[in-house]
């Protein structure tokens, strides 16, 4: 979609506005499998800092507002550290983002679009993320589509590591399992900054645990999980079973 400096496009009254900006000539550097998207949110790779699309009197007026306050103030999309846990990746057996199996792929005779998998309740059970939150990023979530139901259940779980325990981007293949605590979050927001009206940014408030995650990465460039919900402590993971799981990115 291209937009005219003065055209609107997009109106805001129950929901927040969801948009992005992409541009074919750049790149994003933080994908380690860029095709990954190619089926699916092709888009992706090609999204850029929306600054460079606003006229420049509306910057400071933006980041006065935003409730995030660390650089890039707009975030980021691209987090994948090779050789690491950190970043998005894609249940083995699927092909990257659409949730479709690789056999779906080779087996078909008409073109496949984006959209419902069939036998899944959404296209994004076959998706996992380890991610620095959004507003907070010294904290680390878990995004993943599928916690109980095989067919999709997506979830955002806080990550409550000990203090001896490494981020997941410090994560690598000669690293040992390592369990972490899955939480609930509330938020509380930030008091004003030099006694302003108006609080930016909150913080988030580790809640209830739901479960824990067994986590290894390895040395072919594939992931290693294990779930337990429910559990809270570590100390219920004793090793992975057939209920581990293998992701790719």
């Amino acid at each position: 979609m291209r937009l005219l400096a003065g055209q609107e496009f997009a109106e805001q009254r129950d929901n927040s506005v969801d948009f992005s900006v992409h541009d074919g000539a750049s790149w994003l550097t933080g994908f380690v499998a860029p095709f990954s998207y190619a089926e699916g949110e092709a888009w992706k790779p090609y999204t850029v800092d929306p600054w460079r699309a606003f006229a420049p009197d509306l910057e400071e007026a933006y980041q006065a507002t935003m409730q995030r306050v660390s650089s890039p103030r707009w975030g980021r999309i691209d987090q994948d550290v090779p050789d690491t846990a950190s970043g998005n990746w894609f249940l083995a057996g699927t092909l990257g983002y659409s949730g479709r199996s690789v056999e779906t792929f080779r087996s078909a005779t008409t073109t496949l679009s984006g959209g419902p998998v069939e036998g899944k309740n959404y296209y994004s059970w076959s998706h996992l993320a380890f991610a620095r939150h959004w507003v907070q990023p010294t904290n680390w979530l878990l995004s993943i589509g599928w916690w109980k139901d095989e067919h999709g259940d997506p979830v955002q779980w806080l990550i409550d590591r000990d203090s001896n325990q490494p981020e997941p981007s410090q994560l690598a293949p000669s690293s040992v399992v390592v369990v972490y605590k899955l939480r609930n979050w509330m938020i509380t927001p930030s008091p004003p900054k030099d006694g302003g009206p108006l609080a930016i940014g909150y913080e988030l408030v580790p809640a209830t645990v739901v479960g824990v995650i067994a986590v290894q990465v390895n040395a072919d460039g594939t992931l290693t999980i294990e779930l337990i919900p429910g559990a809270q402590d570590a100390s219920t993971f004793r090793g992975f079973s057939d209920a581990k799981r293998t992701y790719r990115r």
